[in-house]
């Protein structure tokens, strides 16, 4: 073989150049790099933002993502699209799972021809929380003392007005060191003390419940007295309200019951303050049989107390007589505690009575709204296993129920339901229906309604195994007709709303639904993608479109009075002792109240505005 000497090899070069150019410059216009420019964020939220950028491929394959973090690191990223084209195309997707009141850098970057393409740096920083301490953990307890503060809190209700009332204890870690607040238009007052006076009787108060507080801005709870001079074994609790003006007792322990002959008032089980008249109670009689002792009362704006219903007494059903062996009214309620069931605006009182003959009826006052034995319009099946029901503003209710088998039209496959009753019994959605937003899964259990004004509704509910791919991991989920027609809001195992990819709903707690948008609700987010055990709770809200946004959630940083704090814990419609029938959390103009316990283990009152 000829070996090339080195001056032919150089030849060689000279006279293959032009080759060469031309190839590289072929090349070179084939290869063409994309031109890639990232843009401003916007609709910049409290936890997420709009990434923008501009990408023109050149006529190539290109794959483009955005990159965002807390530093030039970039912590996270979007899922990515393919782009291509050869001219400028605009790109963007939404960066989730941010902090509040945070600066965030962000850049496109663009993979073409196994090439990476960054596009600059650019900045942009969340608002602060829509949360607001507006109480807090040392701040001053107007009334208790110059140097008296809080210390921590009981569960807050909010009103229609904006204003609230609260349960307080005092940091003095002694005696006379818990109270009863109102915070109306700014204004923090003291109504009752541990300690103080306690009005028309001549003890002083011991302890408290968590208050309740209507839109007219009037409290009403329940207190015990101190052990002391004038206070007997069987008289040291009553209910206190101001519904008259001033603050004033309505009904104490030991009491005559009026209208039920021999009987006093022992114990108080459950109260509420409607917005007309005074509070309505349940209460255990004391001097009669045990079997007629639960009673059920409302108050008069007067002070007038009236017996609306009570354990052992006959009444008419469906033209039958019927022995009440049992009263359900204003009971915390699994899942949807903190939202109205009992009561409506116009001071209407409902309550589930069971009987003698283990049959049930709902009534609203007087008036039977559904019993066992009625007959669903169309599915004309019988209603069994009443549940607490949900009341209208004026009248009707929603409530959770079974129907009685038949072998044919109703099964073990779709005997139970979510019902509505003024003058007929409707089904509003029933076990075996297809359920909204999934692939062919069936309704299989639901829990008890929530309902807003007279037609609006929510439910949690799980999907029956069998069908549409449904798992332990999937089955639970939380429906609402807000948009127009019954749709899916969120659903266990799937992609959790405002959070990064892959992070999933694993349960749900606590839901309302509110005048104002759609449900809220607590999530526990499933551990994975930086959540543990220390920011996996939030609190979630959708609008009136189904559109679920994130809130807040534990690990989110609020500032109060001036100083940055991290969310420990989250008490959003809790069970409430003695008071849980009311809406505490929420009011119709898109105002949430909650109590908040952060990680220096001080806690605060924190309104957010959706």
């Amino acid at each position: 073989m000829m070996r090339l000497k080195k001056h032919s090899a150089s030849l060689m070069r000279i006279a293959l150049a032009p080759f060469f150019m031309g190839l590289t410059s072929m090349l070179a216009a084939a290869y063409d790099p994309p031109t890639v420019t990232t843009e401003a964020a916007s609709d910049v939220t409290t936890h997420h933002a709009t990434l923008h950028a501009t990408v023109n491929p050149h006529g190539q394959s290109t794959f483009c993502y955005f990159q965002y973090g807390t530093t030039t690191n970039y912590e996270l990223m979007t899922e990515g699209a393919n782009v291509g084209g050869t001219n400028a195309v605009p790109v963007s997707d939404v960066g989730l799972w941010l902090n509040p009141g945070t600066l965030y850098h962000v850049r496109i970057l663009v993979f073409a021809n196994q090439e990476m393409f960054p596009g600059q740096d650019v900045t942009f920083t969340t608002p602060e929380t829509g949360a607001i301490a507006v109480v807090a953990s040392g701040d001053a307890a107007a009334g208790a003392g110059s140097k008296a503060t809080f210390k921590k809190f009981g569960a807050p209700i909010l009103n229609a007005s904006g204003d609230f009332a609260f349960r307080g204890t005092l940091a003095s870690n002694g005696k006379n060191d818990h109270g009863i607040w109102t915070k109306i238009d700014g204004s923090l007052s003291l109504i009752a003390l541990e300690g103080g006076k306690a009005p028309d009787t001549s003890a002083h108060f011991a302890t408290f419940s968590d208050p309740v507080f209507n839109a007219n801005g009037k409290i009403a709870f329940v207190g015990t007295l101190e052990p002391e001079s004038g206070v007997k074994p069987g008289t040291a609790s009553g209910i206190w309200s101001d519904v008259r003006g001033k603050l004033s007792l309505v009904v104490r322990q030991g009491q005559d019951a009026p209208t039920v002959s021999g009987a006093t008032f022992g114990s108080f089980i459950s109260m509420a303050l409607p917005d007309a008249g005074g509070p309505v109670f349940m209460a255990k009689l004391k001097g009669g049989k045990p079997a007629n002792s639960i009673s059920i009362w409302t108050v008069d704006d007067q002070g007038a107390l009236s017996l609306v219903a009570r354990t052992g007494v006959n009444v008419m059903v469906r033209d039958a007589p019927k022995t009440i062996s049992m009263l359900q009214f204003l009971p915390p309620v699994k899942g949807v505690n903190g939202q109205s069931r009992g009561f409506n605006r116009g001071g209407g009182v409902t309550f589930l009575a069971s009987f003698t003959d283990h049959s049930q009826a709902v009534f609203g006052g007087s008036s039977v709204y559904a019993a066992t034995g009625d007959i669903v319009w169309i599915t004309d099946a019988p209603l069994t296993n009443l549940r607490q029901p949900a009341v209208a503003d004026y009248n009707g209710i929603v409530f959770a129920a079974s129907l009685g088998r038949d072998g044919t039209n109703v099964t073990a496959a779709n005997d139970r339901g979510i019902f509505r009753s003024y003058i007929l019994c409707t089904t509003e959605v029933q076990s075996g229906d297809d359920a909204p937003g999934t692939s062919g899964a069936k309704f299989g259990q639901f829990g008890d309604p929530v309902l807003s004004g007279g037609s609006l509704l929510a439910f949690a509910a799980t999907l029956n195994p069998v069908l549409g791919g449904v798992t332990a991991g999937n089955s639970a989920g939380i429906w609402s007709n807000v948009s127009g027609s019954l749709s899916l809001i969120a659903r266990q195992g799937s992609q959790a709303d405002g959070a990064p990819i892959g992070v999933l709903y694993s349960n749900f707690s606590e839901l309302a639904l509110p005048a104002y948008g759609g449900p809220v609700f607590l999530a526990q987010l499933k551990y994975g993608q930086g959540l543990n055990g220390t920011n996996n709770i939030g609190l979630f809200g959708s609008d009136k479109t189904g559109t679920v946004s994130l809130l807040l959630r534990t690990g989110d940083a609020i500032s109060v009075n001036g100083e940055s704090k991290t969310v420990k814990l989250m008490q959003f419609l809790p069970s409430v002792r003695t008071v849980p029938g009311q809406t505490r959390g929420f009011n119709s103009d898109g105002y949430l109240l909650f109590r908040v316990m952060f990680t220096d283990r001080t806690e605060a009152i924190v309104e957010y505005l959706r």
